[in-house]
């Protein structure tokens, strides 16, 4: 059985009031699971909670917080003192929140990019920023391809799940969702495996530089935006004589890991004066992308 843990910072921002002196505090919520009298739910972790004006008490229950923040749940306390999970919750290993919406919620699951991760955090692909949030499956209306009338076989948010209680991330990013009222527990595999990388800048231009001598290096940096690492196997010049490029970027498995980046220095020395250029390509398991070149020699 969870332990009972009080916070009391928490239970007398709720019970005292603003201001309150010689109240006597009380424990609403605590000691057993879910559906049953508030006071006998056990929670192991509570860090947030909310008061609504129709009287109910929401709170988060971290239970493995303390440890990785990957899994908690959100409960209600309503006015009767009955303490019920209106969402679980979960979080990936890249720091994506995923939330249990039932009933009330339109029966879908919900992810929000970058939720958990730090400031350099970026979400999959260029439609999406963090802090996002879109429905990955659920509130759909099945599809001719269903094997049932629940919506398997379906793509994820063409599914038709019924009060979807609580969701998890396991070790290869599937989510495993309680489907509550269908009787089942269903997963969604290979969720929005995303390989996308991103080159920046698009051109350097190096300017004047005396012949026979090599300009100061500039850097050319390479980010992960997708959800899965990114090898990158190859980088040329179209002109290796006057430009040289020198990568440190991983060019094998397990390679370039998702929302990590690494750079490639790029340095000019000029033969004989005049104008050239030339094209930096970048070849990993994304794609192609390119990166302009150009630079003057000068005698003096």
């Amino acid at each position: 059985m969870r332990k009972l843990r009080i916070a009391l910072g928490v239970v007398a921002a709720v019970l005292f009031g603003v201001g309150a002196r010689g109240q006597t505090i009380v424990t609403i919520a605590g000691g057993g699971p879910s559906g049953i009298p508030a006071v006998q739910a056990g929670f192991y972790n509570p860090v947030s909670v909310v008061g609504h004006s129709a009287g109910n008490i929401y709170f988060v229950d971290g239970h493995d917080i303390a440890s990785d923040w990957t899994s908690t749940e959100a409960y209600k306390v309503d006015t009767s003192g009955t303490v019920t999970i209106v969402a679980g919750v979960s979080i990936d290993d890249l720091g994506d929140l995923f939330i249990a919406n039932p009933s009330s919620g339109g029966n879908v699951i919900r992810e929000v990019y970058c939720a958990a991760a730090g400031a350099s955090c970026r979400a999959p692909g260029k439609r999406l920023k963090p802090g996002d949030i879109e429905t990955v499956a659920g509130g759909g209306t099945g599809c001719a391809a269903q094997t049932d009338g629940v919506g398997d076989g379906c793509t994820a948010i063409s599914a038709t799940p019924a009060f979807p209680s609580d969701v998890r991330v396991d070790g290869q990013g599937d989510l495993l969702i309680a489907d509550r009222s269908n009787d089942r527990v269903r997963e969604v595999t290979g969720l929005a495996t995303i390989t996308s990388v991103a080159v920046s800048p698009a051109s350097i231009k190096f300017g004047g530089q005396q012949v026979s001598t090599t300009s100061s290096p500039q850097i050319v940096t390479l980010l992960n935006n997708g959800n899965t690492p990114a090898a990158v196997p190859s980088v040329s010049l179209s002109d290796s004589a006057d430009f040289n490029a020198a990568s440190g970027c991983p060019t094998t498995a397990p390679g370039l890991q998702p929302r990590a980046s690494c750079t490639i220095s790029v340095t000019f020395t000029r033969q004989t004066t005049g104008n050239l250029s030339s094209t930096l390509t970048v070849t990993d398991t994304a794609g192609t992308q390119t990166v302009s070149l150009s630079g003057r020699g000068a005698s003096h």
